[in-house]
């Protein structure tokens, strides 16, 4: 303890002195709960890749810097090691290592992390099974000592063991068999060291063995040798258990050193047990019972025992020696140094000149520190240093003597210290120095008397807890007190003075900048005092910007220019407060400082800062704004700092105050040293399972030296170890890695040390691994190419193979679709004969079409021509049989070619439905009266079978018609005289049934199949043309029905059509625009499809895009008519052909058509032009009116107009159309109006005249075809009557057999008797006649001659 006390006392020495030394060292221990196999360190060593190997007690380990892999003896297992007891390592020129345990010497091939035993005792073998030191020549030869049997050795290429031992009968014999170690000199020269019997010289080159009394004459070498080092002057360097030895091998001059117990020298013990030297020509001893000792060579071989030397043994304190033996020591590849113990595990100590002094307290030793706790500190006039004790007064520290005075309070002594606890010291510019202690006040030192002057409370000053002392540049001497505020010293009066202004704040520290004295206090924040005009500015009050308040408590202040100050908080960390702009700038552990807690700073230069935190020291550059932090590694003390402990001697020492002593340092021997570090990887794991060298072909060598991996699909997931080898510790370091192939950025990792991948596609790939320490510090990059093989079935053998297969598929192919082009050819041919039939069946059917086109024209002027004769019938009786004839073979035709179209439309694809709703019952009873005649005429019974019930129908009407005429004019053309003809209807679930039943002459069995054909006749003597029932079929088929009929031949025949009931079997561009049905004399319903409107309902239609006055509008008339409504032009044409209203009432003014447009549109459309518009404007100009009435506009009202007189107008214009309807329905026989008859526009009266006139001309004799006059006149079926039905208020039928009697009546009225005037009309049955006549007319027949 006293040595290592002395030993401070010299560092101290240089180091106030400012001179070069050595270091003191700080020992940073491993032990087994670190990680280590055993506390025993006999030997250790660095590889190639910096990995550090240790041998222990119990097993040899390899260390990175933070973790330990350990290698051990496995029973049974030969590729383990020989024995868990290392006693020494060597690294041949390969960089493999040769392992020597106490029982066999192993070899490990690093690369190939291979162990293999090397055998003993048969011929050939090692000599024994104790090796002890292993030396390789240049040339490779390798010599191996042992305990017991000499040396073995072997040349490069030879394979089996020599021997060199003691025999005194050869000339090579060697002094002893026990050999402890071996070194060789300049390659030739074999040092063997023996444990009983000194050291002898192998002439390797000329194999000449000679003892040490060889070149001395005289046996000065110890005989009991532990171990050897040559150094680089051609001297060898001996530890025995006598001491120490000294040999030069050039001059053959030997100096011993040992150890004396009353005159201490370099050795502290004579059992030397390890030799190290180092970089700067340092030889370090360890030895048994000492420690360790460090000196000089070059001082050792001058001045022998009175060399200067370092000495380290254990102690309790941290950073000492961890055991007093020491068995091994070695220097790395960075100069710092490893010391094995006994027992103490393993030493690490960073041999630089980065490092801190540090003086503490040392029990036993009078001069050293009375205290740890060293609070208060300054300087001296004279250089010495007081350092102020938290409780044990002041230490006086004089360079070189150590502690030359100690001042304590002593009871009822005023002249002592009035208080042991010192916390704050100051020296100001007179050489006085200043005391501020924790409970006594100030105390000023007087020299003259060696004794204290106190200024205590209250008299003196106003509380007696002084926290810090400050004369400012004007020699004003300032004073913070705890919880007092601030005073000033009167050197006139001798007296402290409490400023006004700052009385109760509790005071850490004082700085003045320019005029401003600034004030750090403990809660308050940071105060600006103006000197000048006395007025304060605190920091601490709430603002809303965060970087104008201050950190509330600040231990230190600092100033390197007028711009700002630094100051160290209590949680705030190093705080930059800006004068100008009066901002704080905060740096803290995020930003690379130690810890967030700063005590003092300091400073000599004006662009870096030293700071005491909690956690060491750290050093800040103001410019680059990076941190440096040293903790105990570097000499610091481990423990806290206090609070504003710190100065800065005259000769530019930094001296910080704490816990545990002071530590001091000159801030110039400080140069940032970047240790050289690299990344190694440490493991690979495939599919969780640890790949060895050996392993599935994976990797050619071990991981640790970059190897090529190969890795196929199956291995799906793989996971790559690694670790920055670097030390004492590379824990603190954050790694990034990158797939150069799969990842795009690099992967920050942070701490961990593994990258795992999943699934990786085929191909080859680089992985990058790096790490960075807090300081910025990158490392170099270690990488690894990795091959991922893919499947068999994606390797280039595969691709061939499906290559190959490609072109016989594709060969198959072709071959398969030349037979698939004859095949088609054949079809071709097949097909043109088919196209070519076909071809003739259209040629055949445009024939018909075109010849029906052409016959229409002269059938139709045959037809007239025909019924202006039939008026002379009467006159010409005997021509009138001809004439009938001519007129039904003349109607005949015309049907049939109509038939002809038809079916070119259903054969082509251009008939198209237009399907409705009908009402069966009655519908199917107003069709059958064009029948009626027929059948009287023929003396047929028709009959009618439907149900009770009435049945609706999804139909096209027109073609539904067809249907039942071609079916019925089929049934009639077969049934003789008195036969029968049935038309029922009958339903089910699913389907409704129309059946035709006749009783003619039936069909054969074998031609019922072919009567639907086009063209068939039943023989070759009929007349018809074949296309009635296949048209028929055809029709059927369109409505998704089906036609069946059977027959026994003279019993007659059935045709039955099942329909589908509703309409989801239509799509819907198959409905028509209306789904309205007529029916003849029943007045059938008329349904849509969205709006329902009944037979006898008045419909007015609203169009205006304002949708109030829809509403008032509707509000107002729903009562007396049905209302629809349309907000637009387009919407309300659509309306009005779709239901066809009574009246129209539409705005003018809409988006899109008007109500101009709208009136123009519906007038020239014949559909809708008997529909009475009236048109609603805000624009009652005369020229608006005009424009409006031309357009069409039955009545033109200017808006705002009233319900009334509107009202008045509605009904006005339907009752003028009612009357018109009476016109068609009163027994007027003649052409000319009644004066009173409303005038209807000229189009409409035309139209009707033009209908009317057409019935007079064509069907006045017979039956009216409701078809050929909707085509004749330009109308659909459904429109037509819709129109009608509008203008008269009559069907079709009934229309036609209004305007016939009213014919009728003419003729009577003209001399015509009632039978004939009813048969020239068409009438067969004079009692219906007579019925009808008095029901439309009102009168009988008779009344009107």
């Amino acid at each position: 303890m006293k040595q290592i006390f002395l030993l401070s006392i010299l560092l101290i020495t240089h180091v106030l002195s400012a001179k070069e030394s050595t270091d003191s060292l700080y020992f940073r221990n491993l032990r087994m709960k670190d990680g280590l196999p055993g506390s025993s360190i006999s030997t250790i060593i660095q590889d190639s890749l910096d990995f550090i190997w240790i041998g222990t007690n119990d097993g040899l380990c390899r260390y990175d810097g933070e973790n330990f892999k350990v290698f051990k003896s496995i029973p049974n297992d030969s590729a383990s090691l020989s024995d868990n007891t290392i006693q020494n390592l060597f690294l041949d020129h390969k960089g493999n290592l040769y392992i020597m345990t106490a029982h066999g010497l192993d070899y490990f091939d690093l690369k190939l992390q291979k162990i293999t035993r090397i055998s003993a005792h048969d011929e050939g073998d090692l000599a024994d099974a104790s090796p002890t030191d292993v030396v390789e020549t240049n040339a490779g030869d390798i010599y191996i000592s042992s305990y017991y049997a000499g040396i073995s050795y072997k040349k490069k290429h030879d394979k089996a063991f020599s021997y060199l031992y003691e025999d005194p009968d050869i000339e090579t014999s060697l002094s002893s068999d026990r050999i402890s170690c071996l070194e060789l000199y300049e390659d030739s020269l074999l040092i063997i060291g023996y444990w009983d019997n000194g050291i002898d010289i192998f002439n390797l080159s000329d194999w000449k063995n000679q003892s040490f009394s060889a070149y001395t004459n005289e046996q000065t070498i110890p005989r009991n040798i532990n171990t050897m080092v040559l150094d680089n002057n051609s001297g060898l360097w001996i530890g025995s258990k006598q001491g120490l030895s000294y040999l030069n091998l050039e001059t053959r001059q030997v100096s011993n050193y040992f150890y004396n117990k009353k005159k201490p020298n370099f050795l502290p013990d004579n059992d030397v047990i390890a030799l190290y030297i180092d970089h700067n020509e340092n030889i370090w001893m360890g030895t048994r019972d000492g420690g360790l000792s460090i000196a000089k060579c070059s001082d050792i071989i001058q001045h022998g025992p009175a060399a200067s030397f370092s000495g380290y043994t254990s102690s309790y304190n941290k950073g000492s020696l961890s055991y007093r033996t020491v068995l091994s020591i070695y220097q790395d590849k960075n100069q710092d140094v490893w010391v094995g113990t006994h027992g103490g595990g393993l030493n690490y100590v960073e041999n630089r000149e980065n490092r801190f002094s540090h003086l503490q307290h040392q029990p036993g030793i009078s001069n050293s520190l009375s205290y740890d706790k060293v609070w208060g500190i300054t300087e001296a006039k004279n250089g010495d240093i007081w350092l102020g004790t938290d409780g044990d007064g002041v230490n006086v520290w004089s360079s070189p003597k150590g502690l030359t005075q100690h001042f304590k309070h002593i009871e009822n002594n005023h002249s002592s210290l009035s208080d042991d606890a010192i916390i704050s010291a100051c020296t100001d510019h007179q050489g006085t120095i200043w005391l501020g202690t924790y409970e006594g006040g100030i105390n000023r030192y007087i020299p003259a008397t060696n004794s204290f002057k106190a200024y205590k409370a209250p008299h003196d000053i106003p509380v007696n807890d002084i926290r810090c002392l400050y004369e400012d540049n004007e020699r004003t001497l300032w004073v913070g007190l705890n919880q007092g505020g601030i005073c000033y010293y009167n050197r006139k009066t001798d007296r402290f003075i409490q400023h006004p202004a700052i009385t109760n704040e509790d005071v850490r520290a004082l700085i003045k900048v320019n005029n401003t004295l600034w004030i750090g206090t403990y809660g308050n924040g940071l105060i600006g005092l103006n000197l000048i005009n006395q007025k304060i500015k605190r920091f601490d009050v709430p603002t809303d910007v965060a970087d104008h308040k201050s950190p509330p408590i600040i231990f230190s202040l600092y100033s390197n220019n007028a711009e700002c100050i630094w100051m160290g908080t209590a949680n705030s960390g190093l705080c930059r407060f800006d004068i100008q702009s009066e901002t704080f700038h905060s740096y803290k552990t995020s930003d690379g400082l130690s810890n967030n807690k700063i005590h003092k700073i300091l400073s000599n230069q004006p662009n870096t800062l030293w700071m005491s935190t909690n956690s060491g020291i750290s050093q800040f550059d103001i410019t680059s704004e990076k941190f440096i932090n040293y903790d105990w590694n570097q000499g610091v003390q481990s423990e806290e700092f206090h609070n504003g402990s710190g100065i800065i001697t005259n000769s530019g020492i930094f001296i910080f105050g704490g816990i545990k002593g002071v530590n001091l340092f000159n801030p110039k021997d400080f140069k940032p040293v970047q240790k050289p570090s690299n990344v190694r990887f440490t493991s690979l794991k495939v599919l969780n399972q640890d790949v060895s060298v050996e392993s599935q072909d994976i990797i050619q060598q071990s991981i640790e030296f970059n190897p090529d991996i190969h890795l196929n699909y199956r291995h799906t997931i793989f996971t790559i170890d690694f670790q920055l080898v670097r030390y004492p510790s590379s824990a603190d370091v954050v790694y990034q890695y990158i797939l150069e192939g799969y990842d795009k950025t690099w992967n920050i990792c942070g701490l961990e040390q593994s990258a795992t991948y999943r699934n990786l596609p085929p191909g080859e790939y680089t992985f990058r691994v790096r790490s960075t320490d807090k300081a910025g510090y990158i490392s170099d990059e270690a990488t690894l190419q990795i091959f991922m093989t893919p499947p068999y079935w994606k390797t280039k053998i595969a691709f061939g193979v499906y290559l190959l297969l490609l072109i016989l598929i594709v060969f198959g192919i072709f071959r398969y679709r030349v037979q698939q082009y004859k095949i088609k050819n054949r079809l071709k041919y097949e097909q043109k004969l088919r196209l070519k039939e076909g071809k003739l069946h259209d040629e055949r059917l445009e024939f018909f079409t075109n010849i029906s086109h052409e016959l229409r024209t002269p059938l139709t002027i045959i037809n007239v021509a025909l019924e202006e004769l039939a008026v002379l019938k009467n006159t010409y009786p005997k021509i009138r049989k001809s004439i009938d004839v001519a007129l039904t073979n003349s109607n005949r035709l015309i049907e049939l070619v109509n038939k002809i179209l038809e079916f070119r439309q259903v054969e082509t694809g251009v008939s198209k439905l237009a399907v409705s709703e009908v009402h069966l019952n009655g519908y199917l009873s107003e069709f059958l009266q064009g029948f009626r005649e027929m059948a009287r005429h023929n003396s047929v019974n028709l009959k009618l079978q439907l149900p009770i019930t009435d049945v609706t129908l999804w139909v096209d009407i027109d073609k539904f018609s067809m249907i039942l005429n071609n079916l019925l004019s089929n049934a009639f053309k077969h049934t003789p005289s008195e036969g029968s003809i049935i038309l029922s209807v009958d339903e089910d679930e699913q389907y409704i049934e129309l059946k035709v039943e006749d009783s003619g002459r039936g069909i054969p069995r074998n031609i019922q199949n072919k009567i639907f054909k086009r063209y068939y006749k039943l023989d070759n003597k009929s007349t018809n043309t074949g296309i009635g029932l296949a048209l028929t079929k055809s029709l059927i088929n369109l409505h998704h029905a089906t036609i069946t009929v059977e027959s026994m031949v003279g019993k007659g025949s059935v045709f039955s059509v099942k329909f589908l009931k509703g309409n989801k079997h239509f799509t819907a561009n198959q409905f028509s625009d209306s789904a309205t049905a007529e029916n003849n004399e029943t007045k059938p319903q008329l349904k849509t499809s969205k709006i329902e409107i009944k037979d006898n309902e008045q419909v007015i239609l609203l169009v205006d895009d304002n949708l109030e006055i829809l509403e008032l509008l509707s509000d107002k008339l729903k009562s007396d008519y049905k209302i629809l409504t349309a907000t637009d032009g387009q919407e309300g044409i659509d309306f009005a052909r779709e239901y066809s209203p009574n009246l129209i009432i539409s705005d003018i003014m809409m988006p899109g058509i008007s109500g101009t447009e709208l009136c123009n549109t519906l007038k020239a459309d014949e559909q809708t032009s008997h529909i009475p518009i009236i048109l609603l404007t805000a624009k009652g100009t005369s020229n608006d009116e005009i424009e409006g009435l031309n357009a069409g506009a039955d009545d033109y009202i200017s808006k705002p107009f009233k319900i009334a007189v509107l009202q008045a107008r509605i009904k006005t214009i339907l009752d003028n159309r009612i009357k018109l309807f009476n016109y068609f329905s009163t027994n007027n026989g003649g052409k000319q109006k009644p004066q009173d008859e409303p005038s209807e526009p000229d189009k409409e009266m035309e139209f009707l005249n033009r209908v009317e006139q057409y019935v007079l001309d064509k069907y006045l004799t017979s039956e009216v075809s409701v078809f050929e006059l909707a085509s004749e006149l330009g109308f659909s079926r459904t429109t037509l009557y819709r129109k009608i039905k509008s203008l008269t208020g009559l069907s079709i039928n009934a229309f036609v057999r209004s305007v016939k009697i009213k014919k009728s009546a003419e003729l009577i009225a003209q001399g015509m008797n009632v039978s004939e005037a009813a048969f020239y009309i068409g009438f067969n049955d004079l009692k219906y006649f007579r019925e009808s006549f008095k029901k439309q007319l009102g009168k009988n027949p008779s009344e009107f001659k």
